[in-house]
C-alpha cells in the first residue's frame, strides 16, 4: 500500500481570496457604472444637435440594479429624441400652428408647409447622438472596468 500526504491549505487560501475579491468587484460595480454613464451623457450632450437646447439639457444618465446586474441607462425623456436619434422615413408631419413643427417653423420664420413637404419628401436625418457617445467613448468605458478589476489584489 502507497500512502499519499497532500497538504491543499495554499490552494484554499487562493480560493477564498479569489472568493473576497469578486465580492469586491461586485460591489464597486455600481460605482464604477456611475462614472462610465456620465462619461457617456457628457459626450452625448456634446453631439446633441441644438436648437432651443430641450433636447441637450434633457439626457441624463442612471444606474439601476446592483453588484453583476447593473445596467447603465443614458436618454433623453423628450418625445422627439428617438426621431432625432434614428431619423425617420419620409411622412408628413402635422405643421398646423401649435404642432411642433408648426413651433419650430415660426421660431425660424420658415414655412412650415414647407418644411413638412420636404419632411415627406425625405424624411429627417439621423443624429445618432447617443449612439455617437457611445462609439467616441467606449474605450475610456471599457478602460473604467479594466481598472477596477487590476485594483483588486488576490
Amino acid at each position: 500500500m502507497i500512502e499519499i500526504e497532500a497538504d491543499f491549505s495554499e490552494m484554499e487560501e487562493a480560493a477564498e481570496a479569489l472568493e473576497a475579491a469578486a465580492v469586491e468587484v461586485r460591489e464597486q460595480i455600481p460605482t464604477v457604472m456611475g462614472k462610465a454613464v456620465l462619461v457617456l451623457e457628457r459626450e452625448a450632450k456634446v453631439l446633441a444637435p441644438v436648437d432651443t437646447g430641450r433636447l441637450r439639457s434633457s439626457i441624463a444618465s442612471e444606474v439601476r440594479g446592483g453588484a453583476m446586474e447593473t445596467v447603465g441607462v443614458v436618454g433623453s425623456n423628450v418625445e422627439y429624441a428617438p426621431y432625432v436619434e434614428l431619423g425617420t422615413k419620409p411622412h408628413f408631419p402635422p405643421y398646423r400652428p401649435g404642432t411642433p413643427l408648426g413651433r419650430w417653423a415660426e421660431l425660424h420664420g420658415v414655412s412650415a408647409f414647407a418644411v413638412a413637404l420636404a419632411i415627406s419628401r425625405r424624411g429627417t436625418k439621423a443624429r445618432k447622438f447617443l449612439q455617437g457617445a457611445f462609439e467616441h467613448k467606449r474605450d475610456e468605458v471599457v478602460k473604467l472596468f479594466v481598472e477596477l478589476v487590476k485594483r483588486i489584489e488576490v
